[in-house]
């Protein structure tokens, strides 16, 4: 619920740096009401023309693509707001959704994080990394306390090495 979120018309060197600044992979933008608009990630930004890292579209595609997509990819990779860049069409929950549920979203969408909404207005997010944390905790909590990070590296390595899938592929 401690959201770093961007208003649509911040510019785009600005949501980088705040990304970067707080440590997070994405953020989302939202009006001044604090609807949802949409999100940017670092995948968004990965495909700039101002950095020099945008792939050059085969003559295939320029010559039989879709010419509303091409234009959607120039926005997104010459864009200067979060507005410009963002991805508009976002799977959301609920408040009461539970972190399982929320995991199989994220590993049958293929997406890394999923606003929780309430009434139209985001309230918070989830990432992958919020569901492992959470595992984690849970596996802490079967015991007397915090365990050490050895001893759980440790336990991880003995019950994969239990696993034959696994024995050719970590140990």
């Amino acid at each position: 619920t401690n959201l770093t979120v961007v208003a649509p018309k911040t510019g785009i060197d600005k949501v980088a740096t705040l990304m970067a600044l707080k440590l997070v992979s994405a953020v989302p933008v939202v009006d001044e009401k604090f609807h949802l608009l949409g999100i940017v990630s670092e995948g968004d930004l990965l495909t700039r023309a101002d950095t020099g890292t945008l792939p050059r579209p085969s003559w295939w595609l320029r010559l039989f693509g879709d010419a509303d997509e091409l234009a959607r990819q120039y926005t997104k990779s010459h864009g200067l707001t979060a507005e410009d860049v963002m991805v508009r069409h976002i799977v959301c929950v609920g408040p009461e959704t539970t972190a399982d549920q929320i995991a199989d979203i994220m590993r049958r969408r293929k997406i890394k994080r999923v606003p929780v909404t309430e009434d139209g207005k985001l309230v918070g997010i989830v990432s992958r990394a919020d569901i492992v944390q959470m595992l984690a905790l849970r596996s802490a909590d079967r015991k007397s306390g915090p365990r050490p990070d050895a001893e759980i590296q440790d336990d991880v390595m003995a019950r994969l090495g239990k696993e034959e899938w696994a024995a050719t592929q970590f140990l």
